[in-house]
């Protein structure tokens, strides 16, 4: 008897653990909370600008990145590590809907583990370059100089709108 409660018990844990990491993925909640819904998606519209100019069969790096955001494989295996129940397609690279969540699931769940290692008061001034040079150069990207003009490129298309 003690035994199944037990069990019981790890069961409930696990299936809250998975309901609330799905809402830390669908929200973003790291991004500062005066940023509204609007800016975040000025950032996510900014970057399939300057990947694409919205052009969600573009095909560019010798054929390895695809779609409006320029998805590459990879990226496509990373978010399905992270966001295991959606189980995106390669072929999704190409839809304008799934492209956007993957790109907002990778942007999340990388973007969330900077702001643990910048404790400065700069870090929400900071949160919209560090989306787009996530996107542009993986994990670590908010951190490398190359991506810095990356950063430059969705900044300008973002004051232009």
């Amino acid at each position: 008897m003690n035994f199944t409660i037990v069990i019981l018990i790890c069961l409930a844990f696990f299936t809250l653990g998975i309901v609330l990491e799905r809402e830390i993925l669908h929200e973003c909640p790291v991004i500062h909370p005066t940023a509204d819904e609007q800016s975040r998606d000025a950032v996510l519209d900014a970057i399939k600008w300057v990947e694409s100019r919205g052009d969600s069969k573009a095909v560019g790096d010798n054929g390895k990145a695809v779609g409006a955001y320029q998805i590459t494989k990879i990226y496509v295996d990373d978010v399905n590590r992270i966001d295991w129940w959606n189980n995106y397609t390669y072929q999704d690279r190409y839809d304008e809907v799934k492209s956007r969540e993957m790109t907002k699931t990778y942007i999340c769940w990388y973007l969330r583990f900077t702001h643990r290692i910048i404790r400065d008061s700069g870090w929400w001034d900071k949160q919209f370059e560090y989306m787009a040079r996530i996107h542009n150069g993986g994990p670590q990207g908010w951190k490398k100089d190359s991506t810095k003009p990356y950063w430059e490129k969705v900044k300008a298309r973002m004051e232009s709108q």
